[in-house]
């Protein structure tokens, strides 16, 4: 009824957000009522809102009126993470109360789910700022512009994606996180074939100059992290 009176009288962008408030509300409910098919109806209502932030709402229809950070993709987004963040630490709080490897399932999903909804806000807001740009010129102006604001773009998203990685490296080294490490590692090793097999042919020099460079600066922060708090690692690693 609530998804009915939405989509007649208010903005499609209202769906998920007031879908994400609904499942973070459901995990409480199926927690205190001890009902299993409740939660289950949550993560299907999860999944529902995944796939809507990533096919609709990443739209941006007019870039006219587009804004970066500040604009509805933006807020969805955001509030559907933290929903989703919201519900993984309800699961881990009663886990008791889980069927058995209910949490070894839903948990890596969760943490996959939240990071791949961030990365690609990030990217899309990082895309669409350049592409608001060129919207604004006229034909010739973005005929005469095309490749620079190509490589600004390039440039930004692996400058914007190394940073990503370089936080979550961070919190996986302080929550003593193994999941956050590897997907670090995962990012870093995406960064760096994209610097080297696609940066490398189609940036030009200055451009490229600044890719290598931000990547080396970060790679070196990440070693030095690793070595400050090797400790705190291998006593993670070994269940200490």
């Amino acid at each position: 009824t609530i998804s009915l009176e939405i989509g007649d009288f208010h903005p499609a962008f209202w769906l998920p957000i007031c879908w994400s408030l609904g499942a973070v509300l459901g995990c409480i409910a199926a927690f205190l009522q001890k009902n299993n098919l409740l939660r289950f109806a949550v993560y299907a209502t999860i999944l529902i809102i995944f796939f809507r932030l990533l096919g609709y709402e990443n739209r941006i229809p007019n870039f006219d009126q587009y804004s970066p950070v500040f604009n509805t993709r933006f807020l969805v987004f955001i509030i559907g993470a933290l929903a989703f963040g919201v519900i993984l630490l309800l699961l881990n709080k009663n886990k008791d109360n889980l069927l058995k490897d209910e949490l070894k399932i839903i948990q890596p999903s969760l943490f996959l789910g939240i990071n791949l909804l961030l990365f690609w806000l990030l990217s899309s807001e990082i895309i669409d700022y350049f592409r608001a740009k060129l919207s604004h010129l006229s034909s010739l102006e973005r005929r005469a512009q095309l490749r620079h604001f190509d490589n600004l773009r390039n440039t930004a998203l692996s400058v914007g994606w190394t940073f990503y990685a370089i936080t979550l490296l961070v919190m996986g080294i302080f929550k003593k996180s193994i999941s956050s490490r590897f997907l670090a590692i995962f990012l870093f090793g995406v960064v760096i074939l994209k610097v080297f097999l696609f940066d490398t042919a189609n940036l030009n020099s200055f451009y490229r100059f600044i890719s290598y460079i931000t990547l080396g600066l970060i790679l070196l922060l990440t070693g030095y992290l690793y070595y400050r708090f090797r400790g705190r690692i291998t006593q993670f690693i070994k269940g200490e």
